[in-house]
C-alpha cells in the first residue's frame, strides 16, 4: 500500500491542478477480500490498498478524477508456490494435495 500512497501523492495535486479530471487505477487482490491462510501480511497490504483506493475516490471525486483498484484472482506466482509449500508443511499433506484442493 505504501507505493500506492506515494504514487497518488506525487500525481493526485498534478491532476487536479490539470483541472481536466482522470482516472487512477490501483492495482490490489482477490485476497483483499478472500484471504487465505499463510499469506497475512500480503492480504493485509492488499486490503489496504483498497480502503485506500475508496477513501482516495472520496477526496478527488468533486475534481472529476476517478479512484478504482482492480482485484485479479490467483495467478501462479512464486508467492502463490511458496503459500502453497508452507500449507503442506503446516498441515503435512503432500505439496500435490494442496495444490488440488
Amino acid at each position: 500500500a505504501t507505493g500506492t500512497f506515494l504514487c497518488s501523492k506525487f500525481a493526485l495535486p498534478l491532476m487536479i491542478e490539470g483541472g481536466r479530471g482522470g482516472r487512477v487505477i490501483n492495482m490490489s487482490s482477490l485476497a483483499a477480500e478472500r484471504p487465505k491462510p499463510y499469506v497475512s501480511a500480503y492480504a493485509a497490504s492488499k486490503a489496504a490498498v483498497v480502503a485506500l483506493t475508496q477513501s482516495m475516490a472520496q477526496e478527488v471525486a468533486d475534481f472529476g478524477i476517478t479512484v478504482n483498484a482492480v482485484l485479479p484472482g490467483d495467478v501462479d506466482t512464486a508467492l502463490k508456490q511458496w503459500g502453497l509449500q508452507l500449507e503442506a508443511m503446516v498441515t503435512g499433506l503432500a505439496y500435490e494435495e494442496v495444490m488440488s484442493a
